[in-house]
This record gives structure tokens, C-alpha cells and sequence, in this order.
């Protein structure tokens, strides 16, 4: 009987132990899945803080090249989401072989207190990084979260804060040349002058403008450097309150009525 005991424990404790051995082998699964989560996750962030840093010197350097990077990404998204795998993994083979170094993505390398000066590199090579960075990112999010990481209206929207983000600049640094222009206008001119005259430096013409149908002044800007044309308008309440309006509004070379901006 005692042996009858002897082998029920035996095989009592082999069973309890594959359960343990079962239930440890799940968990060092679910962990070692975790962790290489997390890698991936890190490694993406990684990937993202450098192509940040690219689309800033693209976006203070070349607007357009950063739209046209960018588009070239999204349409990458696109085909990792809805294409051949077999086409995906001989982008990222490429790519490996491209950068057999992680690092070698970065291709500033700069401390991060070492502002990033556009000017020392050639902008061709810049656009290349943002995209290889980009579809490498893109390739590596598609482990992680599968085919429908990129769903159309996420990459419009994606694209609209682009476009936003670039027209604000845009506009920023308009009314700022406009101010500039109005400033040097002002100072030159004497309080004896005709109305309608021109003022015009190395840097800016301006000229009044007679349009029907406005209670504005109007003036008439144009930049030399890139050939903008903007119209300043400004109105001042004769209510004795001093109240000044002030507009700005991008034009034509006919100072035709063009788009407001915003200096925001």
C-alpha cells in the first residue's frame, strides 16, 4: 500500500510540476513578447525624434521638398498597409543593408543642444534620410501593429496639419516682411509728400494703392528676394476711440484682392 502511495505522489508532483513548467514557460513567453514590444516601440520613438529633426531643417530650408518627402512616406504607409508582404520585406532587407547600423539613420549626429544648420548639407540628401527614416519607421510600426496602423483618414488629417502648419510660417514670415517694408516706407517718407508715391530699396517696393470701393488705406508690397506681392490695409475709426485695423491679405502682381493672413 505504502508503494501504491509512493507512486500516486510521484506521479501527483510530475503532474503539478508540468503545470508549474507550463504555466512559467507562458509567462516567460508573454514576457519576452513584451519586452520585444517595448524594443520596438523605443526603437520607433527613436526613429521619429530623427525624423522630426528632418523635417525641421526641411521645414525652415524647403517647404515644399518637406511636402513632397512626406507624400513619398504616406504613399509608403500605404503599401505596407495594403501591399505584398514580399515587397515590404525587400524594402526593409534594402534598408538594413543601406544602414547596417541603427545609429547611422541620424544624419545630423549632433549633440542635442547643437542647433541644426540646413545650410551644411545638401538638401537631396536631407529629403533621402526623412524618407529612408519614414519607410524604416513605417516598416517597423507594421510589426508591431499590423496592416491597419494606417487608415486613410489619419494620413489626410496627417497631411492637413502639414499643410497648416507650413501656411502659418508662411504667412508669419509674409506680415513680417510686410511690417518691414511699411516701417522703411514710413520713415522715408515726409509728411509733404504726394500720395502717391513710391518708395523702393535694394530690398522692397511700395506703393499706394487706389482700389474703388474701400474706406482703407492701401498700400501695395512687393519683395524683391521672391517676387511676394501683399497688400497692407489699414483703417483708423474716426470715432475718436484710436482704434487702427490693420490686414493683410497675399496677392497677385496686380494687386488684385487675394487670401487674408493670419499672424498667428
Amino acid at each position: 500500500m505504502e508503494w501504491l502511495l509512493a507512486i500516486g505522489s510521484a506521479v501527483v508532483g510530475f503532474l503539478v510540476g508540468r503545470t508549474i513548467s507550463k504555466g512559467g514557460e507562458a509567462q516567460m513567453r508573454a514576457a519576452f513578447e513584451k519586452t520585444e514590444r517595448d524594443r520596438i516601440e523605443a526603437e520607433v520613438r527613436y526613429l521619429y525624434e530623427i525624423r522630426r529633426g528632418l523635417a525641421q531643417a526641411l521645414f525652415a530650408d524647403d517647404p515644399q521638398a518637406l511636402l513632397d518627402a512626406h507624400a513619398t512616406v504616406a504613399d509608403f504607409q500605404r503599401l505596407v498597409r495594403d501591399g505584398p508582404k514580399e515587397r515590404i520585406e525587400a524594402e526593409r532587407t534594402a534598408l538594413a543593408l543601406k544602414y547596417p547600423r541603427f545609429e547611422e539613420f541620424d544624419l545630423f549626429g549632433l549633440r542635442h543642444f547643437v542647433p541644426t544648420d540646413p545650410q551644411q548639407y545638401e538638401r537631396r540628401e536631407i529629403v533621402e534620410r526623412y524618407v529612408d527614416v519614414g519607410k524604416f519607421g513605417t516598416i517597423m510600426e507594421g510589426d508591431r501593429y499590423m496592416a491597419a496602423a494606417w487608415k486613410e483618414e489619419h494620413l489626410a488629417r496627417d497631411r492637413q496639419v502639414l499643410e497648416r502648419a507650413i501656411e502659418r510660417a508662411f504667412d508669419h514670415n509674409t506680415i513680417s516682411a510686410t511690417k518691414e517694408a511699411m516701417g522703411r516706407y514710413y520713415a522715408w517718407r515726409r509728411p509733404d509728400d504726394v500720395l502717391d508715391a513710391v518708395y523702393e530699396d535694394r530690398d522692397y517696393r511700395v506703393e499706394r494703392l487706389f482700389r474703388q470701393y474701400t474706406p482703407e488705406n492701401e498700400y501695395g508690397v512687393t519683395q524683391k528676394a521672391n517676387g511676394i506681392r501683399t497688400i497692407y490695409s489699414v483703417y483708423v475709426w474716426d470715432d475718436g476711440s484710436g482704434k487702427v485695423l490693420h490686414n493683410y491679405r497675399l496677392s497677385d502682381e496686380r494687386f488684385g484682392d487675394g487670401r487674408h493672413m493670419f499672424d498667428r
